[in-house]
């Protein structure tokens, strides 16, 4: 922890099938008061990732999906007022694209679209916290940067397409719902929930040693500062 900066940590040890030893280290709060239990919510960032993969996966395995259908196609996302991408190769991305970072966006090249949701919202001129469409729809406004499937780049918004994947192939109105249904419920896994970043929304047992990050981050359920990130907490 101390090698890290960590404030708050967990550790659990288990040896064929049986816990051995769960423990809490640190605080959980930013005051440096309460003590971190062993079963307290992190935030897992970007391995929310391996799970949404492994929704994806799994839908495709139950036949509601087809990895290598035409995601867009799918998802039914146009750009803004109905009108055409600016880029037509949006058309060929697959969901296996997203799935392996082959989509065509750089963000080493350009930018990350899931930290600009508050310019998506100007852009769009819509007077209420933009959604992950209308992230989608925003983006639809700006060319690839490679041909899809041509090479791997890896994208966060990539990932935030999939989420609308996932939503139409399972029917579910959320990603989160979509990833309860496919992941987390036949796992028996009832401790994952979707991030929120705003401390008045947070539950009593998430960490909240990570303020700081609110202004680089966003609000991840609402806000003009990420309502398009969808984070896990675990």
């Amino acid at each position: 922890m101390a090698k890290v900066g960590a404030t708050a940590a967990t550790f659990a040890v288990s040896r064929d099938g049986a816990l051995l030893c769960s423990r809490g280290l640190g605080f959980r709060d930013c005051g440096r008061i309460a003590p971190t239990p062993p079963d307290a919510l992190f935030r897992i960032a970007s391995i929310t990732k391996p799970l949404t993969a492994a929704a994806v996966r799994s839908a495709a395995a139950r036949g509601l999906l087809d990895l290598d259908a035409k995601a867009f196609a799918l998802i039914g996302v146009t750009g803004p007022r109905g009108r055409a991408p600016a880029d037509p190769r949006v058309a060929e991305i697959t969901v296996r694209h997203l799935l392996e970072h082959r989509a065509g966006w750089d963000r080493a090249v350009t930018f990350d679209p899931v930290f600009r949701v508050a310019e998506a919202g100007r852009e769009l001129q819509i007077d209420r916290d933009p959604t992950p469409r209308d992230l989608i729809a925003w983006m639809l406004t700006k060319p690839l940067q490679s041909a899809p499937g041509e090479r791997a780049a890896y994208s966060n918004f990539g990932y935030c397409v999939l989420g609308r994947v996932l939503e139409q192939a399972t029917g579910e109105r959320s990603y989160y719902a979509a990833l309860q249904k496919l992941v987390l419920r036949p796992a028996q896994i009832a401790d994952v929930k979707l991030a929120r970043s705003k401390v008045s929304d947070r539950r009593e047992d998430a960490i909240r040693g990570d303020e700081a990050l609110r202004g680089v981050l966003g609000d991840t359920s609402r806000g003009p500062g990420g309502a398009a990130r969808e984070v896990l907490v675990f």
